[in-house]
Order: structure tokens, then sequence, then C-alpha cells
């Protein structure tokens, strides 16, 4: 196999020689974006050309085809062409000149006066504006806003950001308390976001049943409801959870490769002690030890304050691992968290976005990761303060706005009931029916009633109707019986106003029917596993076994959205797993025949061609990987429409990446572009792994 090779130069107007070159390169000027190969004549002569991305009308086969040496020295437009661009005819496909004026000059969008909606119209010189589409103003919660219970009435709320009729806004973290209970009544409290980018509380009304207190759209986005007891003091029985590290009594905590002080009384977030975390470097980590095994399913949050002493670049990460008895069992994940020093940021971290090998874990460690080229770098450390596992805060319902227009209308808050208005469709109601009359109901296709009228009632009177049922085996009656039996193919049925006390074979002449259809011809006896039924001739039911052959044709259709988390729709095989993995790994093949994960910081570990598709898979057994198709994993958040790479990672759970190794700055030698395929909504993508890979040799 081989792969084209790239040079990169960041110099304005730098060209490659002849030297830097040969056929399996391709030259690119980051500044100009013009590409360059090099060519050769049969008589051996070397030569750089631009094949692509100069400026327009400036690249060298522009001025080869005029025979001139600069764009100075281009000749002329006549006036008819002058102003004009070159555009293809929508009906034939030809190339043709169009006037500057039929090109749109101004793209813009208007406010909706009612509605949280946006008009975006299409503006031409000569002419009105032109409606492009109608788009919904964004609204609700887009990240952060998670609430967690600290104490008594306390609850922190972590910082968020989301829109509010189509303007972003964000709030930073916030400790709230929550009014005194009432001693007699419950009620419903339910915390904002508001337009002046803070937190805030909606102190529900007590009642008996209490209500969910109105929500305004306009001004406020929900980030959760909180049901306070009667006479309630906390929420022990409502709200659940599990303390890591308080006051240091709760988890063992351990340092390792760091020295940790975990009875700091320096500035703790709540309580009287925080975990002062030294110098660390990569690798390091704090864990935490439980007497007892914790239930994946149990809690759905995992909640820490945090507060480093520097200023943290991008490249550092902290990632958060599970263990039962010392073994990893879960997906590392990055705790997010701000760079500043010197203030505490309170973080959550949903339990549903790390996957689990196992149902249970008893340890949690905090690993520290900087990666720095030629060395060991310590840096000054962080703390950590109440850390806990909870569960039992209702989220925020998304979106937060409905409108409903047509035959039901109305407007409203998700969450909230909705005042609705049915639209008028019939109105001629009233008492209908009689002794001999009865109500005749027209309904359309949306299930609304759009007529009612009385008619008379169908047959009916003092008389009663019989109906009689008889079985026979022809026509004529051969086997007549007034009982079922399914060895009889032919039925009669008799509705007469008069009783009949014993009905025989003539009452029923005429009205036999065979209500079973004739034997079918079959398919031939026969044939061996594997083989198929073909045709012989062209007369009917003329088949036989035979091999089953290669064909020509055929198709097969693709679900495009799987239906379920964690599925996949495409084609399929099976290998032999070098290593334990999990849903999602994308492998390789490496020379022992194994699928084993790759990445792509060298070529050598990239080259992926498949994805296992099971739930995991441990090493040397047997898993279902996909070949090519759609694959849906709900814990993925990706970017409508953007290619997705292989990492250079390359680690479980971490192979996948909508960012390319060439967009790194700086570019890393000898890494490895490899499309695996394109996002199709943000939890799905088409998988198509290929194997004309780019390695990155940076000038």
């Amino acid at each position: 196999m081989r792969f084209w090779k790239f040079v990169l130069s960041k110099i304005e107007g730098r060209k490659p020689t002849v030297n830097q070159l040969d056929h399996e390169t391709i030259a690119k000027n980051i500044r100009s974006g013009a590409l360059y190969v090099l060519r050769e004549s049969d008589a051996g002569v070397k030569e750089v050309i631009e094949v692509a991305g100069g400026p327009p009308g400036t690249g060298e086969s522009h001025l080869r085809a005029h025979q001139i040496d600069s764009i100075e020295d281009h000749p002329p437009v006549p006036e008819g062409k002058r102003g004009k661009i070159v555009a293809t005819d929508p009906v034939t496909g030809e190339m043709e000149l169009i006037d500057k004026n039929q090109i749109a000059l101004d793209v813009y969008s208007e406010d909706d006066g009612f509605y949280p909606v946006e008009t975006i119209y299409k503006k031409f010189p000569e002419s009105n504006a032109e409606r492009i589409t109608t788009i919904q103003k964004p609204q609700g919660l887009m990240y952060g806003g998670k609430v967690s219970w600290l104490d008594g009435m306390l609850f922190a709320v972590s910082g968020a950001i989301y829109f509010i009729r189509g303007e972003l806004y964000k709030a930073d973290d916030l400790i709230i308390t929550l009014q005194a209970s009432n001693p007699d009544n419950p009620r419903i409290d339910v915390i904002v976001a508001t337009e002046d980018n803070e937190f805030s509380v909606i102190t529900g009304t007590p009642a008996a049943n209490a209500l969910k207190p109105y929500i305004n759209p306009i001004t406020q986005v929900e980030i959760a409801e909180i049901l306070i007891p009667a006479g309630a003091t906390g929420f022990g029985g409502l709200i659940f959870r599990n303390v890591i590290y308080n006051e240091n009594t709760e988890w063992a905590g351990t340092g390792v490769g760091v020295v940790v002080d975990f009875d700091s009384t320096a500035d703790p977030y709540f309580g009287l002690k925080c975990a002062d975390v030294g110098n660390i470097q990569t690798a390091d980590y704090v864990k935490f030890e439980s007497a007892g095994n914790v239930s994946i399913v149990d809690f759905d949050l995992l909640h820490l304050a945090l507060k480093f002493k520097f200023n943290v670049t991008t490249l550092s990460a902290l990632l958060v691992e599970f263990y039962l008895d010392g073994v990893l069992v879960s997906s590392p994940r990055n705790v997010p968290f701000l760079s500043g020093p010197d203030k505490w940021q309170h973080i959550s971290i949903e339990m549903s976005s790390i996957s689990f090998s196992d149902a249970f874990y008893n340890e949690i460690r905090f690993v520290w990761f900087y990666p720095i080229a030629g060395g060991v770098a310590y840096q000054p450390g962080f703390y950590l303060d109440y850390i806990r596992l909870e569960k039992g805060i209702s989220p925020p319902p998304t979106p937060t706005t409905i409108y409903l227009a047509g035959d039901v209308s109305g407007s409203g808050s998700v969450g909230h009931p909705i005042r609705t208005t049915l639209r008028t469709v019939n109105s001629n109601v009233g008492t209908f029916g009689s002794t001999t009359k009865i109500p005749k109901v027209t309904v359309n296709k949306k299930g609304l009633v759009t007529a009612v009228e009385e008619v008379d009632a169908e047959g009916g009177g003092t008389d009663s109707a019989f109906v009689y049922i008889a079985y026979a085996s022809d026509a004529s009656g051969t086997g007549f019986t007034l009982t079922f039996d399914s060895a009889l193919d032919y039925i009669a049925i008799l509705s007469t106003d008069t009783e009949i006390a014993t009905p025989v074979v003539t009452d029923f002449t005429g009205l036999w029917k065979k209500y079973k259809g004739d034997d079918g011809v079959g398919v031939p006896t026969g044939g061996t596993t594997g083989q198929v039924l073909k045709k012989q001739s062209a007369t009917d039911y003329d088949t036989a076994w035979d091999d089953e052959s290669g064909g020509s044709g055929g198709s097969t259709e693709l679900t495009s959205i799987p239906a379920t988390n964690q599925t996949a729709s495409g084609i399929t095989t099976t290998f032999t797993a070098n290593e334990s993995q999990a849903f999602g790994d994308v492998v390789r093949l490496n020379s022992s025949g194994k699928a084993q994960i790759a990445k792509a910081d060298v070529i050598a570990n990239a080259t992926a061609l498949a994805m296992l598709i099971d739930d995991e898979v441990e090493a040397d057994a047997t898993g279902h990987y996909l070949l090519i198709g759609f694959v849906r994993d709900d814990a993925w958040n990706w970017s409508i429409g953007a290619w997705i790479y292989l990492t250079i990672t390359g680690t479980t759970g971490n192979t996948l990446t909508q960012t390319s190794p060439f967009d790194a700055d700086p570019i890393v030698e000898d890494t490895v572009v490899q499309l695996l395929g394109v996002a199709n909504t943000a939890d799905t993508f088409y998988f198509n792994p290929q194997l004309v890979q780019v390695e990155l040799k940076p000038e």
C-alpha cells in the first residue's frame, strides 16, 4: 500500500523546488492555499507546477493559456463581458456569463414580532428581497447548570451557558439557599437562569397538591425543580447521595506519585477541610476507596469542587476513572474545568457519559495528564473538596417552549399545563337518536367531527333475524354439518326472519362457497443446505434446487439512523480482539491477524478498517465489527456534516475525533490523517474508513 505525502510551507509566496518533491508528494503553501506537484517529461526534465488553490486567475495554467508570464500581462476583457461572472445554467448545465446584478448582494434576517423565530432573506440589486427560510431561535440550557444538594436548604449550581429567545447568556457557579419549608404543606421551587446572566429561585406556593410555579420563557430558562416536603429541614429520602470526600471521614484517600494533605484547612469549599494536592506530574493520581461496592445505576451525577493553584494550559487534563478491586472498569472521562487559579469550581459529571465494563466499582481515581516533550514537568497542584455521588434532582426539560397552531392552538412551556383552543369544525350540535333514528357522525382524517345528523335506522322491527352456518366438502352439500370441521372446504351462510328448528342441507341450496384455497404446487423435495430454488424453464412451477452462484445486481438499504443506542446498520464481520475493547473502538489488523485498537500517531498504528459494535469484548475473544455503514451512540455529540478522524491517542473509548491531526499547531511529525466517516446526526455517523491516508511531514 502506498500513501501520498505532504510538504507544507507557511511562508508567503514560497514555492517548492524539484529537489523537495517526488511523484508521491504534494506541496501546499498554507498562506495562499496553492498546491504544487512534480511534472517530468519524456526526456526526464522535472518541473514544479501549481495545480490549484491560488488567487482567482493567477494560476500557472491560466497564465499559460494566454501565453503570458504574469497577471499584469492579461489581455483586456471585451466590453460585453466586463462585470460578469461564469455560472452554470441550471437546466442545460452549460457554462454561461451572467450579470452581477443577478447575484444576491446581501443575506439578512429579521425577527418575528410575536413568535421566537427569525426569517432569513436574500436581497438582489434590482428587485425586492426574497424569503429563504424561517428558523426557530435557540431556547434552553446548552451546557452546565447541574444542581446538587450541599446540606440543609443549600444547593450548588454549576456554571451554565444557555439561550433565551436566540440570545446567548452565561451564568457563573452559585450556592443558593432555599426558603424554609412550610410546616403544613409541601411546595415546589424552580431554579432558573435569567437574562441577567445569573441563577435565581422561583419559590412555589405551599399546598396539599403543590403545583410547579410558572416560568416565563421570555426571560427565564428552567434549570431544576425541587420538591420541599412539609416541615423538611433537609432532603434525605428524596435526594440520595454517597459522599466520597468532605471531612476525610468518608472513603479512604491516597495520593500516588503525589503528596496529598487530606486534612488541609486552607479555604475549604464546604465544611472544615479540603484535600491539598501538591506538585504533580503526568500519571500521578489521587484515589478514593470505598469499604463496599457501588452499583453503576445507583447515581446519576458525580459532583466535586476543584480549585487550581496555577493557570492551567489547554494541554492539561484531569481524568476520572472507576476501578473495582484495583481493575479499571470504566472509560476515562475528562473533568471539565476552567483554567484560572484561586477560585473554586463546582463541577458535575453525568454518569451516563461514562462507559462501564462492570456493574460495580469501589474506587475512583483523579489522574493528572500533562504531555510535555523531553522530560518530566511538575505543576503546582490543586485542591479537591466535597466529592459526592448523587441522584434525585429533576433535570431541566429541553426545549422549554411550545407553540401550537392549526386545529389546536396555544403556547406555553414544557413541564407546564398549556392552555389550548380547539378550532370549531362542526356547529351542528345537539341530541340525536330515538327508537327509529340513529346519529350519523362524519369524522375527517385528523379525527375531528365535521358533521352530525339524524338518519333512519335500517332493518329492525318486531321480528328477530336468524343466521345459520353450515359446512360441506363440495358445492352440492356433501358431508353436510352445522359443526365446524377444518377438513371441510365449503361454507354456507343463511340469514332469515323465520326460525328453522332443524336446518337441513336443502335449506342452503345455492349458498355454498369455497372458503379454503386450493393447495399450491409447493416446492420440489430434496436439496441440500445452502442451495437455492431456480427456474428450469419458462413453464410455470418448473423449479429445482441448485447451488447458489454470484449475481451482478441487487442492493441493500441501510438504516441511516439506527433505532436504538449503541447499534449499527451495515456490513459486519467477526475478528479476534487483541485486547479488551468497548463499543465504538476503531481497530486495525495487526501482524497476528487480530483486531487491535488503531491510533494515528504513526502510519504503522493506523490503517483502521473496522469498529467494534458489541457492548464489549475481552482479549482473544471473538467480537462483531462494522466494516461500513451507520452507527449510533447516544453519548456522542458530533457536529453534523463534519468529518470524523482517527485519534492520535488511540485508547479504548477514545479512537474517534472531529479534530484532524493536520489542525494541530504545531503539526506533529509522522502523525496520520485517516478519514473514518461523516456525522449525519449528533449521535450517529456514516462509518467508511479510508485506506488512502496522509502521513504528515511538516517542513
